[in-house]
């Protein structure tokens, strides 16, 4: 092994929110804090949620959801489409859930139990990677379901302007 390894790398410290927040800070992710006190960031295709977990907080998930939703009418295709990606990917684990409007919403979670420490570096590519995979589910969905994306954005708009 090199004698070269930098602190850094070589120093395994418990996680927390702060260390989270600094390795999303480093990658240039805006981020803030919800009123649960989860680390949260918006993203063009979805929002996403940095929370620990466990009795030492030494569990890291990251859940996002997709931006849009498709109708109740489409449930078996959301759920073929799940089950392909779940199937055919190590992570992150996609999922859906219907709202109570009857939309199929769709979300993806990566989970990583992180109890004997993990160091700065480990957690900068913990973080990127939950986030760029939860991109490529989006991106999927965006095939997979054509047209989402917009009727998504023009019923916000709609709503939006109902409240004005």
């Amino acid at each position: 092994m090199s004698d070269h390894i930098s602190a850094d790398f070589a120093t395994l410290a418990p996680l927390n929110k702060q260390r989270i927040q600094l390795a999303l800070d480093r990658q240039e992710v805006t981020h803030g804090v919800d009123d649960d006190g989860d680390i949260v960031a918006a993203f063009d295709s979805g929002m996403f949620w940095f929370v620990t977990l466990g009795n030492e907080g030494e569990i890291f998930v990251s859940r996002a959801a997709w931006r849009a939703w498709v109708p109740g009418t489409l449930r078996f295709e959301a759920l073929e489409a799940v089950n392909e990606w779940n199937d055919t990917r190590l992570f992150p684990a996609a999922s859906t859930s219907v709202d109570d409007d009857g939309d199929v919403q769709f979300s993806a979670v990566r989970t990583t139990d992180m109890e004997y420490g993990i160091t700065d570096e480990q957690l900068r590519h913990e973080v990127h990677t939950a986030i760029s995979a939860s991109l490529q589910f989006f991106e999927f969905l965006e095939a997979r379901f054509p047209g989402a994306v917009e009727q998504a954005e023009a019923y916000r708009r709609a709503q939006e302007e109902q409240e004005d």
